[in-house]
């Protein structure tokens, strides 16, 4: 058989099992399909170039996958009655004068919403909804963090912007995530953001999560904190007992709204 066949017949194959897994790594390509790693990242460039897959750090991930998340404004619809309780109770716990991180999200833009009555407030953000929303109150400084935009969430992420993070200390550090684990923790489905959180986490006294109930049992390709690492999450009701309770014996603080 022409070579040339081999090679796209395997493409095609190679597509659909990203599709239907959803994501995939190198390693698990070169084993699935018995090529070399070289021969795999050739495969990935060919099919995001036909726009099939987003290659990712360590390996690929399906377009549809990655288009679930849909722009900011179609999600920061989804589950908002929960995220506004959620957010609601987010802001409750922080004090006048404090120093604070508010991460990228549709659920921590909530958060900003809820804080304008705060006084004497430092909000750090890499956020461009969260800065809009907090820029016309005189009681807040912002801090806004530069480097490249990621579309996904309206942020800030890149070299530059974790540098800026470098010297910074808070008291508080409100989180999104995409997905909720037991063994994988808090994931998303960029490595940029990851990085962020990770080092926005790093900046912080004490580390919150924010996120609906539709966030658990999701796994995305980035971890970017074990349960061990976060001191409170903040959820609905809707999360089931087992998993609250699960999550609490690995040290986590849960607060359902």
């Amino acid at each position: 058989m022409n070579q040339t066949i081999l090679v796209e017949e395997r493409l095609i194959t190679m597509s659909n099992y990203i599709r239907e897994k959803q994501k995939a790594t190198v390693k698990e390509l070169a084993d699935e399909y018995g090529i070399t790693v070289v021969t795999v990242r050739s495969d990935l460039e060919k099919l995001e170039k036909r726009g099939q897959i987003r290659r990712v750090y360590g390996g690929a991930m399906s377009v549809m996958y990655l288009s679930h998340e849909g722009s900011f404004s179609a999600r920061s619809v989804e589950n908002l009655d929960h995220k506004m309780r959620i957010a609601q109770a987010a802001a409750e716990i922080i004090k006048d004068g404090s120093n604070i991180i508010i991460d990228a999200g549709t659920t921590t833009f909530e958060i900003a919403k809820r804080i304008k009555h705060k006084r004497n407030l430092h909000v750090v953000t890499n956020s461009l909804p969260v800065a809009n929303e907090l820029s016309m109150n005189p009681n807040i400084k912002i801090t806004i963090i530069g480097g490249s935009l990621s579309p996904v969430n309206l942020c800030m992420v890149g070299p530059s912007s974790l540098f800026a993070l470098e010297n910074i200390r808070v008291n508080q550090a409100f989180i999104g995530t995409w997905g909720i684990d037991i063994d994988a923790g808090f994931t998303c489905s960029d490595s940029s953001e990851a990085e962020m959180r990770r080092k926005a986490i790093s900046c912080a006294k004490e580390t919150i999560i924010v996120a609906d109930h539709s966030k658990f049992t999701r796994v995305s390709l980035f971890s970017f904190a074990a349960a061990e690492e976060i001191d409170t999450l903040i959820t609905d009701t809707m999360i089931s007992t087992e998993t609250g309770q699960m999550l609490q014996q690995k040290g986590l603080n849960i607060i359902t709204i």
